[in-house]
């Protein structure tokens, strides 16, 4: 069954833009970098908010009988923020409950739980950079025809 997740708040739009990719090619094989920002709003203390999350996504393209098709898709979490919509409206969080979630996500985290949902603390996210460098070999090996 295909649920929304519990902080999505039916009321609101959600809004995502793209940045121009960059395209990292090598004969039949490329990975894409894209950058993304999705624009949320939501009840949060009973007031109203927006959360910002910034994210990176890596797509791996192969061109298949004259035709590029996407063959997988990874996205990195490299920052959020959170504020009240209105002007004049207070939010107070306490930063120890964002103590527990991690720098990248903590906010996409935070309001998740608050409604009662949950966020895996092991999605990739530019707080651990040794994981996104991996990814980027990883990916890198792919074009190359290595992986």
């Amino acid at each position: 069954m295909n649920q929304s997740p519990a902080e999505v708040d039916p009321r609101f739009t959600i809004v995502g833009s793209v940045s121009a990719p960059v395209i990292h090619q090598n004969g039949d094989r490329a990975y894409v970098e894209l950058p993304t920002v999705t624009n949320m709003r939501m009840m949060v203390q009973d007031v109203q908010t927006e959360i910002e999350s910034y994210r990176r996504l890596i797509y791996r393209v192969e061109k298949r009988d004259q035709d590029w098709k996407i063959a997988s898709m990874i996205s990195i979490n490299e920052s959020d923020s959170l504020h009240a919509v209105i002007p004049g409206e207070k939010l107070v969080i306490d930063p120890k409950e964002l103590a527990k979630f991690r720098p990248s996500y903590q906010f996409l985290s935070y309001v998740r739980t608050a409604a009662g949902g949950e966020v895996s603390q092991d999605l990739l996210g530019t707080d651990r950079p040794a994981d996104i460098k991996k990814l980027y070999a990883q990916a890198q090996a792919w074009v190359d025809h290595k992986a």
